[in-house]
């Protein structure tokens, strides 16, 4: 089977253009390779509307995120400017220089996530090697330790199997370390989090937990869903989960999968499950 492309001409007597045709010339070639690279290009030029769309929709997200922080900096130092300019400030206004302190770090981890998820655009970009997936709970036990300490959360972590991934172990970090913060930003202040190794034959399982974080019904229908709802999007620095978004991501590239569930009885749970690396390392 070919694309064939077929021209007929029509010869008339003396050339004369208004005669009757006596005779007809056709000329056919085979043009599947023009036909498939249309096709190609076509295709091509969909899936680049579709992440133009999706580029729009993160952008929008994160004029959310940076204008928050943002407010609450320049808002607060407005403040002690002038308690400065009337003398020495009251206590209260001392604590606004750590909500500063804490919109800031926000800020900063927001580019970061944004670097991350303008960089990472297929699974090729993972510098991979065999880790065990409790140094990657670690690793973001300590990346995400100054926004607990901000939000005066606590960490709990059960790491008592060891198993292996394989896994860029710093993106791998940042992944489990934008979860722990996702749940910690919506819960009550000074919230427990956990995070456990849950037990799986073919797969490497961790969750991370916050029990007292209930989330509405229907906030979201998955995670590149989140940053569009607006039912979780007015409660200070918590922000519209960007972070959560470019986890997914992460895990995806990995070959892994993502799951959240909230609910009344055990709150709010994220699971994340990745192939399991059972070759020894060399």
């Amino acid at each position: 089977m070919f694309w064939n492309e077929v021209r007929l001409a029509p010869l008339r007597e003396d050339g004369n253009r208004h005669a009757p045709p006596r005779y007809y010339v056709g000329f056919q070639r085979d043009v599947t390779d023009r036909v498939v690279a249309s096709m190609e290009l076509q295709r091509a030029l969909r899936a680049a509307k579709e992440a133009e769309a999706a580029k729009l929709t993160f952008f929008k997200a994160m004029d959310h995120e940076f204008r928050t922080p943002i407010g609450i900096i320049i808002g607060f130092s407005d403040i002690l400017a002038a308690a400065t300019e009337r003398g020495a400030p009251e206590p209260r206004q001392i604590s606004y220089l750590g909500d500063i302190r804490s919109a800031a770090h926000h800020l900063l981890m927001m580019v970061e996530d944004v670097r991350r998820y303008l960089r990472i655009t297929s699974p090729t970009d993972l510098k991979r090697e065999r880790v065990f997936l409790a140094k990657a709970i670690e690793g973001a036990a300590h990346r995400v330790e100054p926004v607990l300490h901000g939000l005066g959360a606590k960490l709990h972590i059960a790491v008592s199997e060891q198993v292996a991934v394989s896994a860029d172990l710093p993106l791998l970090q940042q992944a489990l370390a934008n979860l722990i913060a996702e749940l910690a930003r919506r819960a009550a202040r000074a919230a427990d989090v956990a995070v456990e190794i849950c037990p799986s034959e073919d797969l490497a399982v961790a969750e991370v937990r916050c029990p007292s974080l209930i989330l509405p019904e229907g906030a979201f229908s998955g995670p590149n869903q989140l940053h569009g709802c607006g039912d979780i999007l007015n409660r200070g620095l918590e922000g519209a989960g960007v972070g959560l978004v470019v986890a997914e991501r992460i895990i995806r590239f990995h070959g892994g999968e993502l799951r959240i569930r909230s609910d009344a009885g055990s709150g709010t749970a994220i699971r994340v499950a990745l192939p399991r690396d059972n070759n020894p390392a060399e």
